[in-house]
């Protein structure tokens, strides 16, 4: 369980970087990210559902940064 934890407080550390380039990645970009960091993780490739869902999440992550970003 502690891989996913790494991969989830990557994903968080990408959607800041994200945010602060004003770029908000496609669910293909961001699906193939979070594939990438569960690699570089050493993690099992989640299943696609939780794979989608985690692209969803580093998307939706994004956009409240770059949000908040734009109303401070």
């Amino acid at each position: 369980m502690a891989g996913i934890n790494r991969v989830w407080n990557r994903i968080k550390g990408s959607a800041e970087r994200h945010a602060r380039k004003s770029g908000v990645p496609s669910i293909r970009e961001a699906k193939l990210e979070v594939a990438k960091l569960c690699q570089s993780e050493k993690t099992e490739q989640p299943p696609d559902d939780a794979l989608e869902y985690l692209a969803r999440e580093l998307v939706r992550l994004t956009l409240e940064g770059r949000n908040s970003r734009l109303a401070s």
